[in-house]
């Protein structure tokens, strides 16, 4: 019985970091969903790509639209499972 207590606690912090981190996962490929959904509504519809926030979820994604130049970005910002701000961006030129 001590044997086995003795590997549940040695486990049991490395399978709660295991969830944690799919969890990220999941929340990055939600922002690349969300990221690729409104490039191919501009492609599709000539749709402008305007900043907007959407609740997935429970997760907040907010949509940001930049113009450098003849550089325009879009990207996603997200609170990812440890609350920490995390961006992801697609950039092209028009």
């Amino acid at each position: 019985m001590v044997v086995w207590m003795i590997t549940i606690t040695l486990l049991l912090p490395a399978l709660v970091m295991i969830n944690q981190e799919r969890n990220g996962f999941t929340l990055d490929r939600e922002a690349r969903f969300l990221l690729n959904q409104e490039l191919e509504s501009k492609r599709s519809h000539g749709d402008p790509l305007s900043e907007k926030i959407i609740e997935k979820q429970g997760r907040v994604f907010q949509l940001i639209r930049k113009e450098d130049g003849s550089l325009i970005s879009i990207c996603v910002k997200y609170q990812d499972y440890r609350d920490r701000e995390k961006t992801r961006c697609v950039y092209w030129h028009e």
